[in-house]
């Protein structure tokens, strides 16, 4: 179990992630069933693929209203690679064998449980106990499957797959077990913003799309406030009045980590040659692999954006990045943009002096 220092930095980490996630699939007795035998140590794009599948054609063609003619058709199969991958294709439009076995397995399991419907699985999944009742009882499906199934029944619970422990490895500082993380977010469920159901997709989302990507949004601050102090030390140093004719701001945390933002620095009244409210625009691209950044000098005037990492520059990973590349990559960001920051400026001290 996570000590009580763990679970606060947890419990933090969790409320420092965005909250967005897909939406789910309308629930669907039959897909809740196949979801749990194709979705663990799969590619979603496979399993979105075979649920498709079934879905636009042999839901309709091999007439499946639900358990019972789902049993009666699995019956028509034997047990050897051959038969399962002719029903594997005709189901799922694949040829995945070993998850047609596990299919045929936990649908046996299913009904000498009684569970025949939506209705009756919630309630299996609400009461059910790993150890007591799923153990063993599928040869296949274990912990991480067994409590996949119980998130989307409804169940408060987290899947503890590769990301959610990778997750919390990264904030504890060592690879919890299965069991300590499913433990630490059931315990954390009532302080979270979002529900675990939820949390479950932002933290696959977070883990999978962007730190695998050599992104790690915590750097993204980091960067923007150093910029901002850069940017900052040079106005005071060209022109130490700036602040009465002009702003300087920088986006929330929030919007920093996760979104597309930035700062801006913009003129209050025509000066310069700069008209109210012109002035230099420097933003982040959508998360995405690196760290692209695009500038727009007078927004809304005859400039157009561009993107300050063109060809010449490779966009900066900043997930593990040090401090002295840091410190070069910020420098490299402000020579381009300094040009014309700098010469509005020296412009407007040069007419006060």
């Amino acid at each position: 179990m996570l000590d009580q220092h763990e679970l606060a930095w947890l419990l933090a980490a969790c409320e420092e992630l965005p909250d967005f996630g897909e939406e789910d699939r309308p629930f669907d007795y039959l897909e809740a069933l196949f979801i749990t035998v194709l979705d663990f140590h799969s590619r979603g794009e496979m399993v979105e693929k075979a649920l498709d599948h079934y879905t636009a054609t042999a839901r309709a063609k091999l007439k499946l209203t639900g358990h019972q003619s789902l049993l009666k058709w699995l019956a028509r199969y034997g047990d050897n690679q051959a038969e399962l991958e002719k029903a594997s294709l005709a189901l799922w439009g694949n040829r995945h064998w070993t998850r047609l076995r596990l299919l045929k397995q936990l649908v046996a399991y299913f009904d000498e449980q009684g569970v025949v419907d939506a209705t009756t699985l919630r309630h299996w999944a609400m009461k059910a106990d790993f150890e007591r009742d799923f153990k063993g009882r599928v040869k296949g499906l274990g912990y991480t499957v067994f409590h996949w199934l119980q998130l989307r029944c409804g169940v408060p619970t987290i899947k503890p797959d590769v990301w959610v422990l990778n997750f919390v490895q990264r904030v504890i500082g060592r690879r919890p077990t299965e069991r300590e993380a499913v433990q630490a977010f059931v315990a954390l469920a009532p302080y979270l913003k979002v529900p675990l159901a939820r949390l479950d997709k932002i933290i696959w989302t977070t883990e999978r799309e962007w730190i695998d990507e050599g992104d790690c949004p915590g750097m993204r601050i980091v960067f923007w406030r150093l910029m901002q102090q850069l940017m900052v030390s040079r106005l005071d140093a060209c022109a130490p009045g700036w602040r009465a004719w002009a702003t300087l701001t920088v986006d929330a945390p929030e919007r920093l980590r996760y979104g597309i933002g930035g700062l801006e620095w913009r003129v209050r009244r025509e000066i310069g040659g700069w008209m109210p409210g012109e002035g230099v625009k420097l933003w982040q691209d959508e998360p995405a692999e690196g760290f692209p950044l695009i500038v727009e000098i007078n927004a809304g005037a005859e400039a157009a954006p561009f993107c300050l990492m063109d060809e010449h520059y490779a966009p900066v990973e900043l997930f593990g990045l040090t401090p002295d590349r840091m410190d070069d990559y910020l420098h490299e960001v402000i020579t381009i943009v300094g040009g014309w920051l700098l010469l509005a400026a020296s412009t407007v001290q040069g007419k006060d002096s």
